[in-house]
């Protein structure tokens, strides 16, 4: 058990405030206030978690009705991973805002891979899997990965303190860049 689940525990009712949508913030990275490699203990007060056993076991604090997953390592957030569209359908499309350099980004369901580079510019590296479309990212010293699928558009975006694009959504090092093979 660990200390969110003790507060959880002592606070009975306790719920996270409903009065504002949870912000995608993209310039610190963070969500709903909470930055990556920020201390776990903050994620007290996003309200409590929809899977407990998710979050006790396996470090997964998931918010099923936000759209928005934590993942915590060594007491700190290391990963976000915010959902448009998730095939199995637990996770609601996420609502909230979303800023970029100050601005308001109008990310939805269905927004489709030249959208998004009309406001990042081009991915760092981009990996087609079947249907899925992995478009990667580096910004603010964290790594970003927007999945789409070709049939939903967007369907989920990965903010990590640790390398994504470095080893690739299948494992596997990214090809070498054009410069390599000069």
């Amino acid at each position: 058990m660990g200390i969110l689940d003790r507060f959880q525990i002592k606070a009975g009712g306790w719920r996270a405030s409903a009065e504002q949508p949870w912000e995608l913030d993209l310039d610190r990275p963070a969500v709903a206030g909470v930055a990556l490699r920020d201390p776990a203990t903050l994620l007290w007060k996003l309200g409590p978690v929809d899977d407990p056993a998710a979050a006790a076991d396996e470090g997964r604090h998931c918010y099923f009705a936000r759209g928005v997953e934590a993942r915590v390592a060594r007491q700190r957030v290391e990963q976000w991973r915010v959902y448009w569209h998730e095939p199995a359908g637990r996770f609601v499309p996420f609502a909230g805002p979303c800023r970029f350099r100050g601005a308001c980004m109008e990310l939805h369901p269905g927004l489709r891979e030249p959208e998004l580079e009309a406001w990042l510019g081009p991915p760092v590296w981009r990996q087609v899997e079947g249907h899925v479309i992995h478009c990667f990212y580096a910004h603010h010293a964290a790594d970003w990965e927007w999945r789409f699928s070709q049939d939903h558009g967007l369907q989920q975006l990965v903010l990590s303190a640790q390398p994504l694009y470095a080893r690739g959504a299948d494992g596997a090092p990214p090809p070498p860049s054009p410069a390599d093979s000069a």
